[in-house]
């Protein structure tokens, strides 16, 4: 894919529907993507999520807007911006800091139409 732009989906969609055998769900970069994929699927008249289901990343808007929603991973984007710069300052204005080589911030799965498949 050459960005992560909504035009990427269809680039990324043309090359799943040629795989053999198909896979049964895609997990998009980010949300823009997952609905140009979205997209490019029902053009090729793939049923979302029966028999492709779709996953962004980002929670946006968007995702309650295209049909059927999106299901998405939403995460604190913020704040990890916030601790990423006070990190990057603290470190370049010689501020002491504990030894922190990881930190977790959670994430959650909304979960959607878009990969909810109905039970048989």
């Amino acid at each position: 894919i050459s960005s992560l732009s909504m035009e990427a989906g269809p680039e990324a969609t043309e090359y799943i529907l040629n795989l053999s055998p198909r896979p049964d769900g895609i997990f998009a970069a980010n949300d823009a993507v997952a609905v140009g994929c979205m997209q490019a699927l029902k053009l090729a008249g793939i049923k979302i999520p029966q028999e492709i289901a779709v996953i962004g990343f980002n929670n946006d808007p968007l995702c309650r807007v295209i049909e059927p929603n999106l299901t998405s991973i939403d995460y604190p984007g913020h704040e990890m911006g916030e601790l990423a710069a006070t990190t990057l300052i603290n470190q370049l204005t010689g501020k002491k800091e504990p030894n922190v080589s990881r930190l977790v911030l959670r994430s959650e799965l909304v979960i959607r139409e878009s990969s909810q498949k109905s039970k048989p």
